[in-house]
């Protein structure tokens, strides 16, 4: 089951562990767990690391008594939505937190902060209490936009009584004018002072209710600005970032936040688009030699705001959805699709706009990123099949483009073709570009949404190195990702866990301890202690540039090759533990130097990359005891026979370390065939040539390798047929039935 998003608490170490005991209680509902662990990482998503920097200790403090102070409201404006128990133990979290660390709030801000260093790459998802306080929001910004329609409606009317006055106030004046005896003049002008008392009355009124309206429509504008830059900022913005870590395989709840992340920019539309037609009416409203609202400078820089407002969430609002494959391979199809968040509620569905892809480099990437506007055309490649059609779905209620053909026919390198490893390093994206015309045409706009970064590739052999820079640039670009920047020096604990995601390709089986311990000394080069350090850092070039010693790969090479060998060869094993993996020869020889004979154990070769060999204990003809290595076993080596056939084809093997006995441990892979009458029935078996006892039993002289085997056989004083193939020193053994047909 895939990890939740308060499991990291659950790891944080004594006395800071004291008072998050009570969340894991079983008063505390999981969604209240998570949304207190999503809501203390999203904390720290900015938050500086204060490594040994004494300059800093007094902003450290400053930061740790405000997150404090914020986490003790925060668990306690929580308590106060729920019943007592609840209420209870969060309230409790809170006043042990005040016990430990009110005078040292550096500890507990430290605490986390290494915690979370261990353990970065948890998605923050969409609980039920942020979705509950969201859509608590929502409601109560249509109760007040529907407050400013009545209002609206008042004015409207108070405007028809003022226009009726005032053309009373215009009839009587007409009457002055044109009155031809000195009574009924007279009679006219105390009916003009009547007339014009009750219009400067209405005039009054109108303009306090104009008034009122007016400071309406600015605080319903002011409450909507805020909610949605909560909703593109903060939800949406988180969801980009579940995106990209969900690529390395984090958990993440994509396509359910991303629909109600829809719901919330659909609610956010409808009352942009409501407040913005209750404006035009307001200044629609004119009474003659009075009032002119079109002209109000309060409602004209209320309606620049709200269309503002509807602007930047329709451009916001345009996301890639399925991401493509973040390196493309030349002439290899691939797809991907976008998705207008509010395209159900502004788009013209009957004439849906088309949506084009082009490849851009990394510099053409950032301008889009820094700037609105125009579509552009400029292109760093070709992209076949790169025109869509957007289309509404009725069942899913989405408005997106699926480009399921798109295809790289050519690129142009930056680098030049001649300087292999800089076009590896090299970033490009897709760009993603369409016009939004609404249902009254009353506004086109353009939008465009960039991909995440992509590498272009001609061949497979350079998906290794491609993907060493991909990883890079997903674990450690900047959060808001704007500028495709990514440092060359990062945390060791931080790259690892992103290892230890890819290895198995899921956080469900981590690598242990040992294993990161292990990883850890061999990319850098120097032995490491145990457990290893936080502020442990890896560069770049020690990651995939520099080559290990005595290999002629860099770590990510020979990590990429042991990795891609388990993955397609034995990964159910791994997942069961059969196999040590990542432990150095000279730690494994200790293991087994005090085993039986037929003890063995598996190990990743440091020498031969992409390959895992078998230590095991030996009884020679002399009878002493021995540790051989197997020469390894590579991809072409377990395609032809799987690595648990291998296993149980050496009789000389015969328990997994320590002592678990080999048929349980391993099974044959290979179903017994159908035999048909026609055809005698093969099987290929491996054995083992043992070198003379007088050998070395060091890695560089593993069994068979040197050894020439000459292949024969006869019918005679034996059980079977056999023959050595030379190449693979495979034993290929002809079924009995042949052999006691023909003896």
């Amino acid at each position: 089951m895939a990890l939740q998003s308060s499991t990291w608490l659950g790891q944080l170490p004594q006395p800071t562990l004291e008072p998050f005991r009570l969340l894991y209680g079983n008063n505390i509902p999981e969604d209240v767990r998570n949304h207190i662990a999503n809501w203390i990482q999203a904390q720290f998503i900015n938050a500086p690391a204060f490594y040994d920097d004494q300059n800093a200790i007094d902003d450290m403090y400053e930061e740790a008594a405000k997150f404090l102070n914020k986490l003790i409201d925060k668990l306690r404006c929580t308590g106060a939505l729920y019943a007592n128990d609840i209420k209870h133990e969060l309230d409790g979290t809170a006043c042990i937190l005040l016990q430990l660390f009110s005078r040292d709030p550096i500890a507990l801000y430290q605490e986390l902060i290494n915690c979370l260093q261990q353990h970065p790459y948890y998605c923050i998802n969409l609980d039920a209490i942020e979705r509950t306080e969201v859509w608590r929001e929502f409601q109560e910004l249509k109760v007040m936009v529907h407050g400013n329609e009545n209002d609206k409606g008042s004015l409207i009317m108070v405007h028809g009584y003022l226009a009726h006055a005032i053309s009373e106030v215009q009839n009587v004046q007409a009457t002055i004018n044109t009155a031809k005896q000195p009574e009924e003049r007279m009679l006219a002008q105390f009916q003009l002072v009547r007339y014009q008392a009750v219009a400067n009355d209405r005039l009054q009124k109108f303009s306090e209710m104009q008034f009122a309206v007016a400071s309406g429509f600015r605080t319903a504008i002011d409450k909507t600005g805020k909610l949605q830059d909560k909703v593109l900022k903060k939800y949406l913005a988180q969801w980009k970032i579940n995106q990209r870590l969900a690529a390395i395989g984090a958990y993440a709840k994509l396509e359910s936040d991303l629909d109600t992340i829809q719901l919330w920019c659909e609610s956010l539309m409808e009352i942009i688009l409501r407040t913005k037609e209750q404006i035009m009416q307001t200044m629609q409203l004119k009474s003659e030699g009075y009032v002119n609202l079109s002209a109000d400078p309060v409602l004209t820089l209320a309606m620049k705001d709200v269309t503002n407002l509807l602007e930047t969430l329709i451009y916001n609002s345009f996301v890639v959805e399925q991401q493509p494959p973040q390196i493309l391979r030349m002439h290899n199809r691939f797809s991907a699709s976008v998705r207008l968040l509010v395209g159900t509620t502004l788009c013209d569905q009957v004439n849906p706009p088309l949506v084009s892809v082009s490849i851009i480099s990394e510099a053409q990437a950032r301008a889009v990123h820094r700037m609105k506007g125009a579509a552009t055309t400029s292109a760093v490649g070709v992209i076949l099949n790169n025109v869509g059609q957007m289309q509404y779905n009725t069942q899913t209620k989405q408005f997106s483009a699926v480009l399921g053909k798109l295809c790289m026919k050519k690129i142009t390198r930056m680098f030049g073709k001649q300087n292999h490893n800089c076009v590896l390093d090299e970033k490009l994206a897709l760009l993603f570009q369409a016009t939004i015309a609404t249902v009254r045409k009353d506004l086109v706009l353009p939008i465009r949404t960039v991909s995440w970064p992509v590498v272009g590739i001609v061949h497979v052999s350079q998906d290794q190195k491609s993907c060493a820079t991909i990883i890079w640039e997903n674990v450690f670009a900047k959060i808001s990702h704007t500028t495709f920047d990514v440092p060359k020096l990062v945390l060791w604990n931080w790259l690892a866990d992103v290892l230890s995601m890819r290895f198995s390709g899921s956080r469900d089986h981590p690598l242990s301890a040992d294993h990161i311990h292990f990883l850890c000394e061999k990319a850098l080069g120097t032995e490491v202690p145990f457990p290893i350090p936080n502020g442990l850092t890896i560069t770049w070039s020690q990651f995939c540039k520099d080559n290990l010693p005595d290999c002629s790969s860099s770590f990510w090479g020979w990590f990429y090759q042991v990795m891609k060998l388990t993955r397609d060869h034995f990964l159910e094993q791994w997942i069961q533990g059969r196999i040590f993996g990542f432990i150095r020869k000279s730690k494994a020889e200790q293991y087994l130097a005090s085993c039986k004979p037929g003890t063995f154990l598996l190990r990743f070769s440091d020498t031969v990359l992409g390959g895992i060999t078998i230590g095991f204990v030996h009884e020679n003809s002399v009878g002493q005891l021995e540790i051989l290595h197997i020469e390894p076993f590579t991809a072409r080596d377990l395609s032809i026979r799987s690595l648990a056939d291998r296993i149980l084809d050496f009789d000389v093997l015969t328990h997994l370390y320590p002592c678990t006995p080999k048929h349980e441990a391993f099974q044959r892979r290979n179903a017994e065939r159908a035999r048909s009458t026609n055809y005698i029935a093969t099987e290929l078996r491996a054995i083992l040539i043992f070198p003379p006892v007088d050998m070395t039993t060091d890695e560089s002289c593993d069994t068979s390798q040197g050894q020439s085997v000459k292949s024969e056989y006869t019918f005679s004083n034996i059980d079977s047929m056999s023959f050595f193939d030379l190449d693979t020193t495979e034993l290929l053994t002809v079924d009995d039935s042949f052999k006691d047909e023909h003896v």
